[in-house]
C-alpha cells in the first residue's frame, strides 16, 4: 500500500488562482472578452488564501507574464472587471507620490476584503464579500462597453468622451453639467439585478443631503463619503454616474482636512 503524502507537501510553494465554479459558470464571468478574463485570473493568482484580498496588485509586467498584452488589455479589462461587472474591487487608485509610484491594489469580488492600512480608506475590520458579480446583468449594450473600454486603453476614445484635462494638481475641476448629475443607481436598478450600493445606503443617504453650494457634486460625494466611509470608490462614483478617478481626489481632498 502507498503512503500518503503530508498535507504540506501539497501546497508549500505552490500557489493558484481561486475561482469559484459558481463565478465561472456567472453571467458576469462569461460575458468577459478573454484578455479580460486572463486577468481576472492573474488577480485571482496573487491570493494567498487569508488576509490578503484586497492587497492584490497587477502590473504591466506581471501582466505580461500571464499573457496579458499589449499593455492597454490590462488597463481594459480593469475597467470591466470593476466599473461594470464587479467582478474585482478597486480598494486604492494608482498614483505617484514623492516622486515614486504607488500600484492600485484591488480584491476579489466573491470574498470578504480583508483590513489594510494600504487602501484609500485604511480599515481595521474585514468587510463582507460585496459579491456585484452575482447581481450583475449583461446590458444590451455590452459590446458597445467593451469596445469603448479597448478604445479608452488604447487612447482612441471619441471627442465626445470626458477629457482628463478636467483634473488639475489632483482635484476635479466642476463643470456646469455636474449641476445636473443625479445618482444612478436606484432601489428600482438594485431589484433588477445591477451592482452597485445598497438601496439601504442610498436611502440613508438621500435622508440628509449635503448642501449643493459651489460644485454640487464635489459635496455631493464628500456627503457620501463622509456618511459612509465603508463604501468603495467604485460604489461612489457608479451612485452619482461619474468616475473612480474623481471620486479618489474628493476623497483626497478630505483627507486633507476640506471642508465641504
Amino acid at each position: 500500500m502507498s503512503r500518503r503524502r503530508h498535507p504540506k507537501r501539497f501546497t508549500s510553494g505552490e500557489t493558484f488562482a481561486r475561482l469559484p465554479t459558481e463565478v465561472l459558470q456567472s453571467e458576469a464571468y462569461k460575458a468577459l472578452p478573454d484578455w479580460a478574463a486572463r486577468v481576472l485570473i492573474a488577480l485571482a493568482a496573487q491570493y494567498q488564501g487569508k488576509q490578503n484580498n484586497g492587497d492584490l496588485s497587477l502590473t504591466k509586467r506581471q501582466a505580461a507574464e500571464y499573457g496579458v498584452a499589449p499593455p492597454w488589455k490590462l488597463s481594459a479589462a480593469i475597467n470591466l472587471l470593476v466599473v461594470h461587472t464587479g467582478l474585482i474591487e478597486r480598494t486604492r487608485v494608482g498614483k505617484i507620490q514623492d516622486g515614486k509610484g504607488i500600484a492600485a491594489l484591488y480584491g476579489l469580488g466573491w470574498l470578504q476584503i480583508d483590513p489594510s492600512p494600504k487602501y484609500d480608506v485604511p480599515t481595521t475590520m474585514p468587510h463582507p464579500a460585496p459579491h456585484r458579480w452575482a447581481r450583475w446583468k449583461r446590458p444590451d449594450d455590452w459590446e458597445a462597453i467593451v469596445e469603448k473600454a479597448r478604445r479608452k486603453a488604447q487612447g482612441k476614445e471619441s471627442k465626445n468622451s470626458v477629457s482628463p484635462r478636467v483634473y488639475q494638481a489632483g482635484h476635479p475641476v466642476c463643470t456646469e453639467k455636474d449641476e445636473s448629475r443625479t445618482p444612478r443607481v436606484t432601489q428600482g436598478m438594485q431589484s433588477a439585478g445591477q451592482p452597485g450600493v445598497s438601496p439601504l445606503e442610498i436611502s440613508a443617504v438621500s435622508a440628509h443631503k449635503p448642501p449643493l453650494s459651489g460644485c454640487p457634486l464635489e459635496r455631493a460625494l464628500a456627503g457620501l463619503i463622509v456618511q459612509l466611509p465603508h463604501l468603495l470608490d467604485t460604489d461612489v462614483a457608479r451612485t452619482f454616474n461619474t468616475d473612480v478617478m474623481r471620486v479618489a481626489a474628493v476623497r483626497a481632498k478630505l483627507a486633507e482636512g476640506w471642508k465641504p
